[in-house]
């Protein structure tokens, strides 16, 4: 069929009428709720469910926006330590009168007069005075350095390790379950010394840390 020069289209034995189409399957088509906020997240993520069935929906929607939560949770945890301190508690290890006398990091050393890093920090107190376990853990290596006089290991949970050198006596031994309260050595001034001290070292997970700041 022509008209007006033009060819119209014949489509089943009519003419093709392609508003009259639209409207019809317009109308034929369910009518489709608009998507809320998270329906349009889970369904971008693939989670396809028919919104008819709006208590499954409302089930499925709390799942999603717990699992966003706790993942926003997580992420601003990450950037926002809630603090530094350390996972066990750690206590001083000399209950009688003591003065710091060199710090951690680099130094000079008193006998040589030369700068080094000195990795923990020294308790001058009296000597033979009692020396504890800085906290909860196993003994595991005790005996005799030429620089560090008598030591001790202590490892501790969470891959904490304490050393204590220059004892003038070790009083426990390799395997000994200790506490806070456990005595491990008497402080001395044995190895490379210029007095009676403890030092003390911490480490976690192989590398030394700061000691005060995990008191």
């Amino acid at each position: 069929m022509v008209t007006n020069g033009q060819q119209s289209l014949v489509f089943a034995g009519h003419p093709a009428d392609t508003r009259g189409r639209a409207d019809s399957e317009k109308n034929a088509r369910p009518e489709r709720k608009p998507m809320g906020f998270l329906t349009g997240l889970m369904h971008h993520a693939g989670w396809h469910v028919s919104q008819n069935k709006e208590p499954k929906m409302r089930k499925i929607k709390s799942v999603f926006f717990a699992i966003l939560l706790f993942s926003a949770m997580d992420l601003y945890a990450e950037g926002n330590p809630v603090s530094a301190a350390p996972e066990i508690a750690f206590t001083i290890p000399l209950h009688a009168k003591y003065k710091i006398t060199a710090e951690f990091g680099e130094i000079r050393h008193p006998l040589s007069g030369k700068t080094y890093f000195h990795s923990g920090i020294d308790f001058a107190a009296k000597l033979e005075s009692d020396v504890y376990a800085a906290a909860r853990g196993t003994v595991i290596a005790t005996g005799f350095d030429k620089s560090d006089g008598n030591f001790v290991v202590i490892s501790h949970p969470q891959g904490y390790q304490t050393v204590y050198s220059s004892l003038k006596t070790i009083t426990c031994k390799v395997g000994d379950k200790v506490s806070s309260d456990s005595r491990i050595g008497l402080l001395g001034s044995t190895g490379m010394s210029t007095g009676p001290h403890l030092h003390f070292s911490v480490y976690k997970n192989g590398e030394v840390l700061d000691p005060q700041t995990v008191f």
